[in-house]
C-alpha cells in the first residue's frame, strides 16, 4: 500500500499552484534566476502588449486607418520594447526597484503610444500593493492550466479574483498569462470602465513618471523566517 501510494504521488506529477507557490517565493527572496524558472516574462508581457492594445482600440472607439496602425505597431513594438521591459522586470525582481520606464526606438506614432501604455501600466501594477489571498480554483487540460487566484488591494474591501494561464514545462509549470488584464487595470483605476460616461476620452494619456519615481517591491523576507510565504496558501475549491 505504501509503495502504491508513492507511485501514484510519482505519477501525478507537479502541480500548478506548487510552481506558482516557487514563482511567489522567489519574488520575495528576490531570486530572478527561480523567478523566470516558474514565470514567462516575455510570454505575459507579449499577451499583455495585446490585451492593452484591444482596449485601447475599445475604449477610444478606434476605426477604419487607426485600428490598422495600431494592429500594424503590435509585431513591431514586440520586436523593439519587450526585449528591454523584459530586462527592467528581472533588474526589479533583484534590485525592487523599477528603473527608468524602456522606450520604444520607432518613431511610429502607434507604437509609441502603445509603449508608453505599457509602461504606465508595469508602473501602476508593481506600486499598486496587491496581496495574495490564494487559488480559489483551478483547471487543467492538455498541458495548460488555468488558476483562479484571488489577490487584494487596498483599493477594494472586496478581493479580486485574476486568472493566471500556466503551461507545463519540464518538471514543473509557468506562468505564461495573465487573463483579463484590463478587468485587473480597472480595479487598479489605470483604465475606465468599457461604456462609462466622459467628458473626455475614455482612456486618457498616461502621465510622465520620473525617473527618479523608484517602485520599490516588498523587502525580503528576514533569515530566520520560517514561512517566506506568509498568509494566503491555497484554498481547496469547494465541492458542489
Amino acid at each position: 500500500m505504501v509503495a502504491l501510494v508513492a507511485l501514484v504521488v510519482l505519477l501525478s506529477g507537479p502541480k500548478p499552484e506548487d510552481s506558482l507557490d516557487h514563482a511567489r517565493a522567489a519574488y520575495l527572496q528576490r531570486d530572478q534566476a527561480n523567478f523566470d524558472r516558474y514565470v514567462d516574462v516575455s510570454s505575459v508581457l507579449s499577451d499583455g502588449v495585446d490585451q492593452i492594445a484591444g482596449v485601447i482600440m475599445q475604449q477610444n472607439n478606434t476605426g477604419g486607418l487607426a485600428r490598422v496602425a495600431i494592429a500594424a505597431a503590435v509585431p513591431a513594438l514586440k520586436g523593439i520594447y519587450l526585449p528591454s521591459a523584459s530586462r527592467a522586470i528581472d533588474q526589479f525582481i533583484i534590485s525592487g526597484v523599477l528603473p527608468q520606464d524602456p522606450q520604444s526606438s520607432s518613431s511610429d506614432p502607434a507604437t509609441a503610444l502603445i509603449a508608453s501604455y505599457v509602461s504606465a501600466v508595469l508602473r501602476k501594477v508593481a506600486g499598486s500593493a496587491l496581496s495574495y489571498q490564494g487559488v480559489e480554483s483551478e483547471l487543467i487540460s492538455n498541458g495548460t492550466a488555468t488558476l483562479a487566484v484571488r489577490v487584494a488591494t487596498p483599493l477594494s474591501s472586496q478581493p479580486m479574483v485574476l486568472k493566471v494561464k500556466m503551461q507545463k514545462a519540464s518538471g514543473h509549470w509557468r506562468v505564461v498569462a495573465i487573463e483579463d488584464l484590463a478587468g485587473l487595470l480597472r480595479e487598479l483605476g489605470q483604465f475606465s470602465a468599457p461604456g462609462a460616461a466622459s467628458s473626455g476620452p475614455a482612456l486618457a494619456a498616461p502621465a510622465a513618471v520620473s525617473p527618479d519615481a523608484a517602485v520599490r517591491a516588498p523587502p525580503a523576507p528576514k533569515p530566520d523566517d520560517d514561512d517566506p510565504i506568509g498568509q494566503g496558501g491555497f484554498i481547496t475549491p469547494a465541492t458542489p
